[in-house]
């Protein structure tokens, strides 16, 4: 996985404890799963073990998008990406806004 920015002060590593820690800059905590809430930004960590491997964004009740290259953004259930690429969803992320 290509990184081009990573926040100052955060490990660089590809660890599932250095990723919350860059979501962390932009707002976001833990939080225990993936139930909609309106006015709140969720994100689900994926990853294959420990390692971190993707990360998706909850657009809807049941509805998710991902980035998969450069250009194709597809919507998907949380675990329409789950799988030998990129694993299953290990955590979650929230931003109140």
């Amino acid at each position: 996985m290509h990184v081009s920015y990573w926040p100052p002060g955060v490990p660089r590593d590809y660890s599932l404890d250095a990723y919350e820690q860059a979501y962390a800059t932009l707002g976001f905590v833990k939080c225990s799963d993936e139930t909609y809430e309106a006015r709140v930004t969720r994100i689900a960590l994926f990853a294959k073990g420990l390692q971190p491997t993707h990360a998706s964004r909850q657009i809807s009740p049941d509805q998710w998008t991902s980035k998969l290259g450069q250009d194709v953004d597809i919507s998907h259930h949380l675990h329409g990406v789950s799988g030998d690429t990129y694993g299953n969803p290990v955590a979650f992320l929230c931003r109140f806004e």
